[in-house]
Formats: structure tokens, sequence, C-alpha cells
């Protein structure tokens, strides 16, 4: 029998590690601070911008898959369908795009000139000043509900025979434990008392500054706005470095920060922000 794993935080990472991980017979443990998912309205990110990234280099290509994650739950999730934009004024980066492109195998994204933005998705050819273009996304992807995806996998795991759900736990502290020649043992100090774990997965996200203060935390923040306004575009979403707009099948428009976001310097671990400005960030 495989050994039990414990995952600390069920949001969008442990909910995901979870999965895979009963999907490959590991039983498991999970530890989640609320007594159920998490409701967000309109909580839908696109599952193609994530693949465009994911995708663009070599090194990714090798720890990523162009695959949709949970097939089962695909029909569920996929509330949002139709082209999705991301524009340029900068050739270099239509030059980046096409090469992209070129070296994804079956891929049908495609990149739109300024000159013909206007007649394909009436947009303005003013924006581009002559330069850059439009990416227009792979016909596969869409804006993926996370609420939705949350609340079925959290069904998921409640059915499943290999996993222990403990909910409305809260982890205090990690210590290690003593008087034990097992494999790194900790204790997990939390709200429903100690729990001893050999094979332990922290994914609490900013939370992790208070159970492991010496590690790099910096703290980002998407600012957003979301108004009741239907509206019909030949677009489901559009991004520039700057700012974004997602019009979702309710009628709901967001307004976001596009491929940007702000860095919460106050909120942030200054003894480690180092290792950010290492890594060019």
């Amino acid at each position: 029998m495989p050994p039990k794993i414990t995952i600390v935080g069920c949001g969008q990472a442990g909910s995901s590690i979870a999965y895979h991980c009963l999907q490959r017979g590991f039983p498991i443990r999970l530890l989640d601070a609320r007594p159920e998912p998490q409701v967000k309205h309109n909580q839908q990110i696109p599952w193609g911008w994530y693949r465009k990234i994911s995708l663009q280099s070599s090194l990714k290509r090798r720890v990523t898959t162009p695959a949709f994650p949970f097939p089962e739950f695909s029909d569920h999730i996929h509330l949002t369908k139709g082209p999705m934009l991301i524009t340029t004024q900068h050739d270099h980066v239509v030059d980046q795009w096409t090469s992209w492109i070129d070296q994804c195998e079956g891929t049908d994204a495609r990149v739109v000139r300024p000159s013909d933005v206007e007649s394909t998705f009436e947009l303005s050819s003013e924006y581009f000043k002559g330069n850059g273009g439009v990416f227009v996304c792979d016909t596969r992807d869409y804006l993926m509900d996370f609420n939705a995806l949350n609340t079925h996998l959290w069904a998921y795991f409640d059915a499943h025979p290999d996993c222990e759900w403990v909910k409305s736990c809260t982890v205090h502290r990690v210590c290690p434990e003593r008087g034990t020649q097992n494999q790194n043992p900790v204790v997990l100090d939390t709200s429903h008392g100690p729990l001893s774990s050999t094979h332990t997965v922290f994914t609490v996200g900013n939370q992790s500054s208070t159970l492991f203060p010496e590690q790099p935390i910096a703290q980002i923040r998407l600012p957003y706005a979301s108004i009741h306004l239907p509206v019909h575009h030949k677009y489901i979403s559009l991004w520039n470095k700057d700012s974004s707009v997602l019009f979702y099948q309710d009628g709901t428009t967001k307004v976001a920060c596009g491929v940007q976001s702000v860095f919460d310097g106050r909120a942030s671990n200054w003894r480690t922000l180092h290792h950010f400005m290492a890594m060019g960030l």
C-alpha cells in the first residue's frame, strides 16, 4: 500500500494535487480550514491563456501537457466558450507568437494583423498604430470556472474511499516529530489536535508565511471589477499588457489588470525578497 500523503490546503493547487494522487493510487488526507468550497461569483479563468504561458518554452513543455487535467469534469466547468484574444502593439511580440504557433503541434491558434482586426473582431485598428496584432487562442480554449471545478472536486473527495477529509481544520504550526526513525516525519499542530505525517504537501498560498516565516513569500494583488452589462462581442475575452475584459455567458462583464499585477510590498517578507529579485521578477 503506498504511503498516505497529507495535503494541507484544498484550493486550486491542493485540489489538483489531491485528485491526481488519488488517480495514481495514493491514499491522501486532506486538511482545509473551510467547511465547504469557497463560492465566488464568476470565478472563471482562461485555460487557453494558461496553456500558452505553460507551453511557450522548451523547459515548460517537458513538465506540462496541453491536455485538460480533469476530463471527467470538463462539461460542467466550461461555461463560457468563444474566441479569446491577446493584443500587442509590438511586432517582436507577434514574431514570438508566430514562433510559438509553429512549434506547438496541433494548435489552430493564429495571429491577426492590425489591417484585419476591424473586419474580424470589430476592434479599432487605431489602437495598434500599424504595429503588433492580435493573438487568437486555440479553439479548444475556454474560460474555466474554478468555483464549479472545486465544487466537483470536493464532491469527488467526499465519495472516494482512499480520501480522509478533515474539514474546518486550521494548521497552526509544523514541528519535527521526535523519537522516530521514519522518513522526515512532522507533527501538524491543528485545530483538531496534533496530526503526524510522513509525506506532507503544503498548498496554502500566502498563508505559508505564518507556517514557514523563513521562506520567500511575495503577495500579489490582481485588481478587478465586475458589472452586469449584457453585451454581444465576437470574442469572450481580450487581454493586453495593462488591462483585460471578460464577457461571461450570464451577462457579467469583468474588467481586470491584464497580464500585470500589483506587488504589495507592505505585506511581503523583506528578509527573503532577494530570492524574487534573483529570479528577475
